[in-house]
């Protein structure tokens, strides 16, 4: 299998971030800061953003290493967009020549197998905050077809998914797919004289109902969690349609909003032109078309957070190749070739026959 990595940027006046791409045949990798300039850098380096399924961003969550991350998101939408787009072109295409018996000539001819639409998921790993970080893009960042998920890693998460029980602790990877293996390492920055002063003196016991607000606490932060990843799940992969029209009382209208009706002769849906709500003119009791606003611009406020100082970094293997088999050292050896060179090759035991005196 043939792998290689890839440098796209490094520190410089345009490019404050390090980033590298891995390159697998089947599925592309992305792991560095994804600083401002990142998507532009990727683009004159001719780097395909739309075949990347993981982004794994190193460091802390803050400007400087995601202010890249939402325009880096946007182009591969947007390059699946248009490839889907003209598949879809291609497939009226053929529909039309399959109904006007032109399909019959390229009946011999292969599938070359383009016809089907791609709906590609991508997962962005990074440290605490990261998910809060794209879902403050709500109101402006709207684009459909890409589920885009969010995996967070910090160390208390970490530590209680080591097993020590393990001969090697750390044998489970944080991240595991069908070409590498990734660990994440979440970093704190060492603690001040002050802080190890403080940590030093002997604390109170705490009490059973202390211990209760600590699992109701928990159970909160796993619920702030759930609500951000369904914000950011539906700024990419909603359902929602721009000619979507919504049938709702004037009365119960919030706005601004554009509002039709539609025209009781012709049938034909116009803009509403009478009074609107909050006006001081009574409004007529009458049912308006609204267009229903994509969901994460209806989410007024997020769960609260607090900035993190955990730094990720990552470490990355590859699955383990089977080397090339070496005849000359098996028949030294004394093994016949055939059926026991495979048992060799599948790790399997063989045990040499004694000749025969």
């Amino acid at each position: 299998m043939k792998a290689w990595f890839e440098i796209i940027t490094t520190p410089t006046a345009d490019t404050p971030g390090t980033v590298v791409g891995l390159h697998y045949p089947d599925k592309r990798y992305l792991f560095g800061q994804l600083a401002e300039g990142t998507q532009r850098a990727c683009t004159e380096r001719s780097h395909k953003l739309a075949s990347i399924a993981d982004i794994f961003v190193t460091g802390r969550t803050e400007w400087a290493n995601t202010g890249g991350m939402i325009g880096v998101i946007l182009t591969q939408a947007d390059a699946l967009k248009s490839s889907n787009d003209a598949l879809e072109e291609e497939n009226k295409k053929k529909a039309e020549r399959k109904a006007a018996g032109m399909q019959a000539k390229n009946k011999n001819k292969p599938s070359d197998g383009t016809g089907d639409m791609r709906k590609q998921n991508v997962t962005v790993h990074g440290a605490t905050n990261l998910m809060h970080t794209m879902a403050t893009a709500r109101r402006f960042v709207f684009r459909t077809g890409m589920p885009i998920y969010m995996k967070e890693y910090d160390s208390a998460t970490i530590a209680k998914q080591i097993s020590f029980d393990k001969e090697d602790p750390f044998e489970t990877p944080t991240f595991i797919d069908t070409n590498i293996k990734v660990w994440a390492l979440p970093l704190k920055p060492q603690p001040t004289d002050a802080q190890r002063m403080t940590r030093s003196q002997s604390p109170r016991k705490r009490s059973l109902d202390e211990f209760q607000e600590t699992d109701q606490q928990l159970d909160e932060t796993a619920q702030n969690q759930m609500l951000r990843q369904s914000i950011v799940s539906d700024m990419f992969d909603s359902d929602w349609k721009m000619d979507a029209l919504i049938e709702t009382p004037l009365a119960e209208v919030k706005m601004p909003a554009a509002l039709f009706v539609r025209n009781a002769e012709t049938k034909d849906i116009e803009p509403y032109k009478g009074p609107l709500p909050g006006d001081d003119n009574p409004l007529p009791d009458i049912k308006v078309l609204v267009r229903k606003p994509w969901p994460g611009a209806t989410v007024t406020s997020l769960p609260p957070t607090t900035p993190s100082k955990e730094a990720v970094s990552y470490i990355i293997r590859s699955h383990d190749i089977r080397g090339k088999f070496e005849t000359a050292t098996a028949k030294s050896l004394g093994v016949p070739p055939g059926p026991d060179f495979a048992r060799l090759a599948r790790e399997r035991p063989f045990r040499r026959q004694k000749a025969r005196r």
